[in-house]
């Protein structure tokens, strides 16, 4: 990972886990999710660190973060995939990263069962940030991550299938899934990491 590395920080990551080398080399970070307190609060992080603007006013209303935090929408997220950015993302699901396929292409993997509706929202709006930029992707839920597309909750979900924004997969079906996404078989995820330029774990 080179120094120019962004980093999307979505969950505070453990206090001695592989994820601080990965931090410690950053020149950006950002925080977005139930990361962004944390964030402002650890004094080790000596990146440049931008702020979730609506994660931080969900949580902090109008307050802006102390310095030298400073807050940042989901469109320059966004930019700096467009740009090319060399891009980590430290998420619910895992750790992931830049694969170099397709320039522009993006892949957003979802791993993870959302405890609250919050965190389905901030999910969500990752993708829907990627689909107002037009950007080429696809969005796949995998294991645990297809409780996303059951509940009231999932109907978001349902405008990039409505619109075709971005591709919709999952690799297994849930009986109570109110978005229907295509069947994602091994052979299917791995040519969509294959082909993504940026491939974000959220």
């Amino acid at each position: 990972m080179t120094a120019s590395t962004l980093v999307l920080l979505r969950t505070p990551p453990p206090p001695a886990g592989p994820a601080w080398p990965t931090l410690a080399r950053a020149r950006r970070v950002f925080a977005h999710a139930d990361a962004v307190d944390w964030a402002v609060a650890d004094v080790r992080l000596a990146a440049e660190l931008e702020v979730c603007s609506s994660s931080w006013q969900r949580r902090h209303g109008d307050s802006r973060p102390p310095p030298p935090a400073r807050l940042a929408s989901l469109a320059q997220l966004t930019e700096a995939v467009l740009a090319g950015t060399s891009i980590r993302s430290l998420g619910f699901g895992g750790d992931g990263g830049r694969s170099g396929g397709v320039p522009g292409r993006l892949l957003l993997e979802v791993g993870f069962t959302p405890v609250d509706d919050r965190q389905r929202r901030e999910t969500l709006e990752i993708a829907l940030a990627a689909a107002a930029f037009e950007l080429d992707g696809d969005v796949v839920f995998t294991g645990p991550g297809v409780a996303h597309l059951a509940g009231d909750g999932a109907r978001g979900w349902g405008q990039l299938v409505d619109f075709g924004l971005l591709g919709l997969w999952a690799d297994s079906a849930l009986p109570d899934a109110v978005v229907a996404a295509s069947p994602l078989p091994d052979d299917r995820l791995a040519a969509l990491r294959s082909a993504a330029a940026t491939r974000l774990l959220l």
